[in-house]
């Protein structure tokens, strides 16, 4: 199981990117978006790394990128 770890920034700016309505993401408040995914993260995380078996950081990279750690965990 891989854990992408990212900051609270990085998440708000993957979610506004994404082509998801908020109609799929019932438990954000779009109008404080920022604390809402900080309040529900920090709730998560710690169930989060104890599941992972590998924990990535993303912040800053293509999905590219990430790919290619996932696949070097493999080699």
């Amino acid at each position: 199981i891989f854990f992408l770890e990212a900051s609270i920034s990085t998440l708000v700016k993957n979610i506004k990117n994404s082509k998801l309505s908020t109609e799929h993401r019932p438990l954000l408040n779009f109008n404080n978006l920022y604390n809402s995914i900080d309040k529900i993260y920090s709730d998560r995380k710690e169930l989060y790394l104890s599941n992972a078996d590998f924990t990535i950081q993303v912040d800053n990279k293509s999905i590219e990128e990430i790919g290619e750690e996932i696949i070097n965990y493999f080699r």
